[in-house]
């Protein structure tokens, strides 16, 4: 990932602990010292895209009322400090609130912003959380993107994957490329100020000169953040049954160095997060 500025940004904190063991929250470091992330699943998709091995599901649309009514009760219990389901009551401790939210999936923009608004407002969050919601460009309006502002939504991520609509189709990609611009003209009109672009190098048929055209699209763009990813293989996905698709290191390591170069020279520092 690289970033446009230099002060730093909220990231999840991971917490670890052994497959047998597991302590309340009450005996952790405060969560006001180290921050407190939560994510938010949405699986629901239009498509399934060939190397996405998620959680996700093209054909439960009849579901979605049933999967946010069960979200709001889970995310409600987990804030008010009942235990899970089979837990100790001993081990139930209220969840902090969040200094990070992401909203992925699957396609958050997908479902109807008012009822996802509804589930989400009910996660209890600093006043200056980083609170992000994934969505497919084809999908963002202004009108959708108010409404999640209205909850303190202020962070947009964008699944670009290229700017080359042969690229698109290689990777199993639906969206079409001319509504990234229009998708983050939306973002500004509704008055969100900071954005990431999810962008994939790798994919069969992109050559060098490709994946330089979308480097150059993401920086015009004035990205704040960019995610740039390199193709992996995961089983059981589309893309791992046709090994003719299948990246190559070497190609893979000179789109990263062009990336590197690129966004650095445009002012984007290197930064992590997992």
């Amino acid at each position: 990932m690289t970033r446009a500025d230099a002060t730093g940004t909220a990231s999840p904190t991971t917490r670890t602990a052994s497959p047998t063991t597991r302590a309340p929250w009450s005996t952790l470091a405060p969560a006001e010292e180290i921050g407190f992330g939560v994510y938010v699943h949405i699986p629901f998709c239009r498509h399934k895209c060939d190397y996405c091995a998620f959680a996700t599901f093209t054909d439960r649309a009849h579901l979605v009322e049933r999967y946010l009514a069960a979200l709001r009760v889970e995310i409600e219990r987990a804030t008010s400090g009942a235990p899970a389901p089979g837990a100790s009551p001993s081990t139930a401790t209220p969840l902090p609130a969040a200094s990070t939210i992401f909203v992925g999936g699957g396609t958050p923009s997908l479902v109807d912003p008012q009822a996802l608004v509804a589930v989400l407002d009910a996660i209890p969050r600093r006043d200056d959380a980083e609170f992000t919601i994934e969505c497919n460009p084809d999908d963002v309006t202004a009108e959708m993107l108010r409404a999640f502002r209205s909850i303190g939504v202020n962070r947009v991520s964008l699944g670009m994957q290229s700017s080359r609509e042969h690229v698109l189709l290689s990777l199993g990609r639906t969206h079409t490329p001319a509504n990234v611009q229009r998708a983050v003209d939306a973002i500004a009109e509704a008055g969100i100020d900071n954005f990431n672009v999810d962008v994939i190098y790798g994919g069969a048929g992109e050559s060098l000169e490709d994946w330089s055209a979308t480097i150059d699209s993401v920086i015009t763009l004035g990205a704040p953040h960019v995610s740039a990813y390199g193709l992996t293989v995961e089983n059981g996905t589309a893309l791992a049954e046709q090994p003719d698709r299948h990246p190559d290191d070497d190609d893979q390591a000179d789109k990263y160095d062009l990336a590197d170069d690129a966004l650095s020279a445009s002012g984007r520092l290197n930064y992590e997060i997992s």
